[in-house]
C-alpha cells in the first residue's frame, strides 16, 4: 500500500491525463495565452515575463490575479496555486486542504483508464483504449453534480489521512494497479495498490466506488445524446 506521507507541521493517454491535475510548469502554462488580454491565460504570460525579468513580486502579484478572479473553472484554480507553491507561496490553512478535485486511475492493457471530478461539477472519462473521451462541463446537472460531490466527500477522508506528496507526480499506474488522486490548494494527497485490495480500502475504497457511479454516469449521458458524432461529449 503507498499512500502520500502524512508529514507533521507516459501512457498514450499521457498529454490528456496530465491536464487533469492541473500542475504545468509556469513556463509551459504560459504559453497558452493567446493575446495580451487573454485573462485568465494572460496572468500567467506575465508572470513568467516577470519572473524572466527576476522580479518575483510581481510573478506572484499576476498570479494571485488569478485567484482574485470569480468564476474560473476550478483546474485553473488549481493551476495558479500550484504555480505560487513553486515560489514558496502557500494557500492560507483555511482553504490548503479543501477537496478541489479527485483524479481516479486504473492501468490496463498498457494504458490507464482516468475519472476525475472537481469542485465545480465539472468532470473527465478516458477510457484506456483512447476511443472514448467525455468532456463534462454541465454543472447544473443534478445527477452529476451529486455523484462528483460523493467523490469529493470520500478524497476528504484521504486528505484527513495524508499528507500533500512532495515530489514529482508519479506516472500513470501499471497494469493492475490503481491510484486515488485527491487535488487541493495545498498540494497532491495519492493513495495506490492492486486495484482489488485499494477497493477493499477504508479509504481508497469509497473513492474507487464513487469514481465508477460517475464513470457510469457520464457513459448513460454521453449514449443519450441525440447526435453520436466524433464531437458528442467533447
Amino acid at each position: 500500500m503507498v499512500w502520500s506521507r502524512k508529514r507533521k507541521g507516459s501512457t498514450p493517454l499521457a498529454g490528456l491525463r496530465d491536464a487533469l491535475f492541473a500542475d504545468a510548469s509556469l513556463e509551459e502554462v504560459a504559453t497558452r495565452a493567446t493575446s495580451p488580454s487573454d485573462d485568465p491565460w494572460s496572468h500567467f504570460a506575465a508572470a513568467q515575463q516577470a519572473l524572466s525579468n527576476g522580479d518575483k513580486i510581481g510573478a506572484i502579484q499576476q498570479l494571485r490575479r488569478v485567484q482574485e478572479t470569480e468564476g474560473l473553472e476550478t483546474r485553473l484554480y488549481l493551476q495558479a496555486w500550484h504555480c505560487l507553491r513553486t515560489q514558496g507561496e502557500l494557500p492560507p490553512e483555511n482553504i490548503a486542504r479543501e477537496v478541489k478535485g479527485v483524479v481516479v486511475e486504473v492501468g490496463l492493457d498498457g494504458s490507464v483508464d482516468l475519472v476525475a471530478g472537481y469542485s465545480d461539477h465539472t468532470a473527465r472519462y478516458f477510457n484506456h483504449t483512447g476511443l472514448t473521451g467525455i468532456l463534462w462541463d454541465v454543472p447544473e446537472d443534478t445527477e452529476i453534480a451529486s455523484l462528483i460531490d460523493a467523490l469529493l466527500q470520500a478524497g476528504e477522508a484521504i486528505v484527513e489521512n495524508t499528507g500533500p506528496w512532495d515530489r514529482a507526480r508519479l506516472p500513470a499506474p501499471p497494469e493492475g494497479m490503481a491510484r486515488v488522486n485527491v487535488l487541493t490548494f495545498g498540494g497532491l494527497h495519492f493513495g495506490q495498490d492492486d486495484y482489488g485490495e485499494l477497493t477493499r480500502h477504508p479509504l481508497g475504497g469509497p473513492a474507487i466506488n464513487a469514481a465508477y457511479a460517475l464513470m457510469l454516469a457520464l457513459m448513460a449521458k454521453h449514449k443519450a445524446l441525440p447526435e453520436q458524432g466524433e464531437d458528442a461529449g467533447q
